[in-house]
This record gives C-alpha cells, sequence and structure tokens, in this order.
C-alpha cells in the first residue's frame, strides 16, 4: 500500500509516494468453560489490545453457567471482525485448540483462556518482534505473572523466578525442544505463532497437559524467540481446569498422561539420536512418579508398562521395570506402616 502526497514547490508539482507496511491480521482465540466471574474481564484486555489488526474467535465448550450469554451480549458491542463457535457438548480444551484454529483468518495466532488476561500491548510487541525475525521463526513468546480470582498479582514473573534459582539460567532461544522437553517452561496463552504452523496440527493424543504437547509439538517444527515482557495474568483459582486436574486423587492420572504425551513426542520422526535419549529420561521420570502414587492401580501400571516398552530401548524399559518392581513394594509397606500415604499423591522424589 502507497499514500500520494503533493504540494508546490517553487512553482512546481511534486508528488511523492511513500510505502505503508500493511498490518499481519492477528487471529485471538478465547477459550471459555463455565468462567462468568472472569470472561468479560478476559474479554475486556482483548479489546485494549494496542494492535489494530485483530480478529477474535471465541469458542464455548457446552458452558452450563450464564457465560456464554454474557459473551453474547459482549459480542454485540464489540467493533473487530469476530466468531463464535458453540460446542454442542463439553469435547474439552484439545478440540478447543482446533476449533479457533479452524476458523482462523489471521497470519498469526494467539490463545487465551476466559479466566486469564493479556497485557495491552501483547499482540503488538510480538508481531513487531516477528517483523524483525526470519521465517524460520515460527513462536515469539513472553513472559507471566501469577493472579488470584480479585486479579491480584501474587507471583514475581517466571522469568525472574527461574533465574533467582539458577544465575547461569538464559532464556530459551531458537531450537528450544530439548528444553521444554525437561521443564514445562513457556506457557501457550504468552505466545503468538504463525498460523500456517497449525494448519495439519491435531491432538492425536489427548494429554491432560495440553499447553506443554501443544509447545512440544510447536518447539519440533519451528524456532523460537522469548522476550522477558511480561505479556499474560495467568489465574490460579480452585475451579480451573489445571487446577482440577493436578488435584492430589487424580494426580496419578496426570502422571500417567505425562508417560504418553511424552512418547508421543519421542515418535516424532524428526528427532535425533540425543534428543530420543532426553525424552526416554523424562518418560522414565514421569513413569517412576505414576508408578509411585498410591491411587494409581498396579494393573494399570503394567498395562502402561507394556506400551512404553514398545517403543524405547529393551535396556531402558527392562531398567524401568524394575524400578516399578521396587516403588511398588516400596509402596506396599508404607501402605501397611503408614495409611495415611493412601489418601493422596506421593511424588518421586527430584
Amino acid at each position: 500500500m502507497n499514500f500520494i502526497f503533493a504540494g508546490v514547490l517553487h512553482n512546481r508539482l511534486i508528488v511523492i509516494q511513500v510505502p505503508v507496511m500493511t498490518l499481519p491480521l492477528v487471529t485471538i482465540g478465547a477459550i471459555n468453560y463455565n468462567n462468568t466471574p472472569y470472561v468479560l474481564e478476559t474479554l475486556s484486555s482483548i479489546l485494549a489490545q494496542t494492535y489494530s489488526q485483530i480478529e477474535l474467535i471465541v469458542v464455548d465448550d457446552a458452558s452450563t453457567d450464564d457465560s456464554l450469554l454474557k459473551i453474547q451480549q459482549w459480542l454485540a458491542n464489540y467493533p473487530l471482525p469476530h466468531k463464535l463457535v458453540v460446542h454442542s457438548k463439553n469435547e474439552g480444551v484439545h478440540k478447543a485448540y482446533e476449533s479457533v484454529i479452524n476458523n482462523a483468518s489471521g497470519e498469526f495466532i494467539s490463545f487465551i483462556a476466559t479466566d486469564d488476561l493479556f497485557e495491552p500491548e501483547k499482540i503488538e510487541q510480538q508481531v513487531l518482534a516477528f517483523q524483525k525475525l526470519d521465517k524460520s521463526y515460527g513462536v515469539v513468546y513472553g513472559d507471566l505473572v501469577d493472579i488470584n480470582e480479585y486479579s491480584q498479582v501474587t507471583s514475581q514473573p517466571y522469568f525472574e523466578m527461574h533465574y533467582s534459582k539458577n544465575k547461569d539460567w538464559e532464556l530459551p532461544q531458537g531450537n528450544v525442544f530439548k528444553k521444554v522437553t525437561k521443564e514445562f517452561l513457556i506457557y501457550v496463552q504468552t505466545t503468538l505463532i504463525r498460523t500456517c504452523l497449525l494448519r495439519s496440527f491435531s491432538f492425536k493424543y489427548k494429554a491432560l497437559s495440553e499447553d506443554w504437547q501443544f509447545i512440544l509439538f510447536l518447539a519440533r517444527h519451528t524456532r523460537f524467540y522469548g522476550t522477558h515482557n511480561v505479556v499474560v495474568k495467568y489465574r490460579r483459582h480452585a475451579l480451573s481446569i489445571s487446577t482440577q486436574n493436578r488435584r492430589r486423587e487424580k494426580y496419578y492420572l496426570w502422571c500417567q498422561s505425562n508417560v504418553f504425551m511424552f512418547l508421543e513426542a519421542y515418535n516424532f520422526p524428526t528427532n535425533e539420536k540425543e534428543e530420543r535419549r532426553i525424552i526416554a529420561n523424562r518418560i522414565q521420570f514421569d513413569f517412576m512418579d505414576y508408578a509411585y502414587q498410591p491411587n494409581s492401580k498396579y494393573s494399570d501400571v503394567m498395562k502402561t508398562w507394556k506400551q512404553v516398552k514398545q517403543h524405547l530401548p529393551v535396556s531402558k524399559s527392562t531398567k524401568l521395570l524394575f524400578i516399578i518392581f521396587y516403588l511398588r513394594a516400596k509402596l506396599r509397606v508404607k501402605k501397611t506402616l503408614f495409611p495415611r500415604y493412601w489418601t493422596g499423591g506421593i511424588g518421586v522424589s527430584r
């Protein structure tokens, strides 16, 4: 696009064409399920974005409260392009992500749950970062802070906390696959993603750690650029899906889910030998945590091991089998001597 300026100088007509860069369209996908107390605040944080070229897609995953009604009323006055996708039945965060992707028109895409908040300059800062990067970068991400149900900040920025624990810690950049395998570092809400990377994406396995699963896929297929800017306020409250999934009585399911999630990552066809070794270690770690949980049944543990052993090297799967026997025996002793251990989750020592 060009703007044309014309004027007269010394009786001569001067015409100047000034090229103006067209801003790329960004799709924001807001995922809602029973978030009546927070949904309007989330939508307001989207409206407050300093970036103008935004398409909003709201996906309601069959809410049973009045949050859908609030969304419909709010969208009636929303001035930018938008779509509302309503699931007829509750299908989970995985399907909601896919609904956003399938309806997105933007060159870039960003996701948010309707209990979290975007900082006003989130999208603008990340689009600007992309304009300085080459096409090998598909994800720009930032930092976040926790907030409570009253929107009060309750934590330091996460990256500051990592640095305070380890002065040698560095923000993951470029090929981050190994780093995000070892530790969950990058939250989906803090990212801006090239939409083209997601056109063929689907959740073949629906992990409870769906954000980690999403980041693993992206890290395998593109490069990341990270900044220390706080771009998201992440709400922690008792009724959130992530909190419910990690309740003590369900923690064993979380651990088992991580085993299958990393098994999926282990089988990415472009993995190198060292990357497979790192993922195999991560599978072993999460399997140990799973096997040592009081609520996990021995028969289910062994069934899971049989599925895992089909993919791991014989030495690794055999070692894991002996570790399972040891942990279950240890757990049985604790059940006899300390019955309280059977009332909640027990983590394997780090």
